[in-house]
């Protein structure tokens, strides 16, 4: 139904670009989704690659420390590098950054009712054309499922190491990323692409 609407409300915006000539059309708005899903991806590839590394080099105390410490840093980057706005959005948030807005919030609730469906696949994303302080972006948002690496710093009480567990009290104290099984909905990548210049 909600795919139907997000369909829907696109051609609108497509005729009302023939009209105003200040909407963007059917090529800028797919060429502006592909930019976000290859932005999440970068991210989540990026993220996962240097996670990888740091547990290698000192198991998950390690990979705590260089999250804490880079990802909002590799985040920022991957943006900057791909001319959009991004960030990685939950509504458990283990770093207060990571809150979503009201637009992230909605979407997370969407996927969150798929996940527990057993609807939710990592290759969907929802886009929406809208204005943000004056300007005319797409505002796209793609899932982050949990995966086996991730349960020594997010699973449940038996995965966590008790090292782990003391960092993460001390770090993020109002931690509540924790208590996920591998497929678990976790949060989104949200991107925002600029469409007017």
């Amino acid at each position: 139904m909600k795919r139907t609407s997000l369909f829907l409300s696109s051609v609108l915006i497509v005729g009302l670009a023939a009209c105003s000539g200040s909407h963007p059309g059917v090529e800028e708005q797919a060429a502006a989704s592909r930019k976000a899903q290859q932005t999440a991806d970068r991210l989540t590839g990026a993220l996962l690659g240097e996670l990888t590394a740091a547990m290698k080099e000192g198991g998950p105390i390690r990979a705590i420390q260089y999250c804490s410490e880079n990802a909002q840093n590799l985040t920022n980057a991957i943006g900057k590098e791909m001319g959009v706005s991004v960030r990685r959005v939950t509504i458990k948030p283990r770093n207060p950054l990571d809150v979503p807005d009201e637009w992230e919030r909605g979407i997370l609730e969407r996927f969150d009712t798929a996940a527990r469906q057993g609807l939710l696949k990592a290759d969907i994303h929802e886009d929406e054309i809208m204005k943000m302080d004056g300007r005319l972006v797409m505002r796209s948002m793609k899932p982050i499922l949990i995966k086996q690496p991730c349960l020594m710093c997010h699973g449940t009480g038996r995965d966590i190491p008790g090292d782990v567990e003391q960092l993460l009290k001390t770090r993020y104290p109002e931690d509540q990323a924790t208590g996920y099984v591998v497929g678990d909905f976790r949060g989104a990548v949200s991107v925002i692409v600029p469409l007017d210049n």
